[in-house]
């Protein structure tokens, strides 16, 4: 599994907080105003999102080569957005994108006929199914998430580039 951090600059720290408070909410990175906290914490597997500003850290005029420099292999997701309110409006774009939810007998019928891997009995038939992808996160990231919360079925379809979520009993493919 992997754990994000989120990096805002120091200056005006809270204003930046406060602007990325729903994607905060919604998908719940840690916090931090040091590179350097954000590099070691749950290292190697963290990925750190942070808004790329010239200058917000002074330990690094570029960040993303302090990181290469200093800690090299760490995953890092930039944003482009230099205020706060920049950085509100890209986090808010990182919506998910449904494709598939509550499915008819009918339809489920019809994608069983032309399509591999769609069960007869599928929870989406009852309404206890979704597949999903995240733009901007890989669906392997999306996938070892919902793995980790070992809360029901989760199915990874790289190819098709989306995870199907389920609430039955708790197993991957």
């Amino acid at each position: 599994m992997e754990y994000h951090i989120l990096l805002l600059p120091s200056e005006g720290y809270w204003e930046w907080v406060r602007a990325c408070r729903d994607y905060v909410m919604t998908y719940g990175p840690s916090l931090t105003a040091d590179p350097e906290t954000a590099a070691r914490y749950m290292a190697p597997r963290q990925v750190i999102t942070f808004p790329a500003v010239l200058g917000a850290y002074p330990q690094a005029n570029d960040l993303a080569r302090w990181f290469e420099e200093q800690h090299p292999g760490v995953r890092l997701d930039p944003v482009v957005a230099d205020t706060p309110a920049g950085l509100s409006a890209e986090l808010g774009e990182r919506t998910f994108e449904v494709i598939s939810g509550y499915r008819s007998p009918a339809t489920n019928g019809m994608l069983r006929k032309n399509s591999d891997g769609v069960a007869k009995k599928s929870m989406h038939l009852q309404g206890r199914a979704i597949d999903v992808r995240l733009p901007g996160l890989a669906t392997s990231r999306l996938r070892d998430a919902a793995t980790g919360l070992a809360r029901g079925g989760v199915g990874y379809y790289a190819a098709l580039d989306f995870v199907h979520l389920d609430t039955g009993r708790i197993r991957s493919w």
